[in-house]
């Protein structure tokens, strides 16, 4: 071996020690050891529903309408965690790892399961519950000492309408009756009421809702003939201001006003009924939640009629020619 071969083979040699001792350092760097310094923390839950409450509730409520949508969040930038590397002396910090989202019963999530998401989104089911409970996991990064997860939980209810506010709109026969210029005067009336599922303080707009009317209500006319109530289903949706998106329209007639002749004297007539109110749950089935008194009223002094929804009469219409 001359000089130079020499000389390359030392510098080979010193190459090789060189990496091996940087690798020696990188497996040691690997194989430092942990102890907790703090307890890893994060800061709490917060919420905020998709959609506004019509009555200006804040997005933080937790008492929400069934089927509505709320965002839960923790924010990364709170986390905190330190551990001391003992190899080294030094006091480190660990980042976070997983988040771990999941629900109790009454609603889903999206995400859930395992993520790196500071979020999802709750879905209420379309059924009241006392206890929504959303929770999510959060774990270190496992680099180095292995803390406990952090737990944090928000809790919610879901609740259906109590009642509805009905507000007249406009009255509006139809046009194919004409005031009464001859013959038997004939009674009637329709008029369309604004109308507003409560409490206003959540959202009912996700949902689905009907009027359903079971067997007819029925009464008796001053002449002894039957008079007979709505019958059928009748479903409307809400916005997001939980007003119907139509107005609600109530009608009566036209009958001739010869019903409200005994054969002896004239009388007044006013036959009530309710109109069960019913929304769609999670399984699909239809579900009772109020009932709105209504009402028709016939005058037989003038021949006029009126009609009334959950107390809110509408105006005095009539008497109309015969149809």
């Amino acid at each position: 071996m001359n000089r130079t071969q020499s000389k390359w083979l030392v510098l080979l040699i010193g190459g090789l020690i060189a990496a091996l001792g940087a690798l020696g350092a990188y497996y040691a760097l690997g194989d430092d050891d942990y102890e907790q310094w703090t307890v890893s923390t994060i800061g709490q839950m917060t919420s905020a529903t998709v959609k506004a409450a019509p009555s200006g509730a804040p997005a933080t409520r937790t008492t929400i309408g069934i089927g509505e949508k709320v965002v839960c969040s923790i924010d990364s930038g709170t986390w905190s965690d330190l551990d001391c590397n003992t190899t080294k002396n030094e006091v480190e910090i660990d980042e976070i790892g997983n988040r771990v989202w999941a629900s109790g019963a009454g609603c889903t999530l999206n995400p859930t399961g395992v993520t790196e998401s500071n979020t999802t989104t709750m879905t209420a089911d379309k059924d009241p519950y006392a206890v929504l409970l959303v929770l999510v996991h959060v774990y270190d990064s496992g680099d180095r000492f292995d803390d406990d997860y952090v737990q944090r939980t928000i809790q919610f209810e879901s609740i259906v309408p109590t009642s509805h506010t009905y507000t007249k709109h406009s009255d509006n026969p139809p046009w194919t009756w004409t005031p009464w210029t001859s013959g038997v005067k004939h009674l009637g009336a329709r008029t369309y009421y604004t109308v507003t599922l409560n409490p206003t303080s959540v959202c009912f707009s996700y949902c689905e809702f009907r009027e359903s009317f079971g067997t007819p209500a029925t009464d008796t006319w001053p002449d002894s003939s039957t008079w007979t109530g709505p019958s059928g289903d009748y479903p409307w949706s809400v916005n997001d201001l939980n007003q119907w998106t139509v107005p609600d329209e109530q009608a009566t007639g036209l009958y001739s006003s010869n019903k409200l002749y005994t054969g002896t004297v004239w009388q007044d007539f006013s036959p009530t009924f309710s109109i069960p109110m019913q929304y769609k749950n999670q399984s699909g089935t239809w579900v009772d939640y109020w009932s709105a008194p209504a009402g028709r009223n016939y005058y037989h002094a003038d021949k006029t009629s009126t009609v009334t929804v959950g107390g809110e009469p509408g105006s005095s219409q009539g008497p109309w020619q015969a149809p």
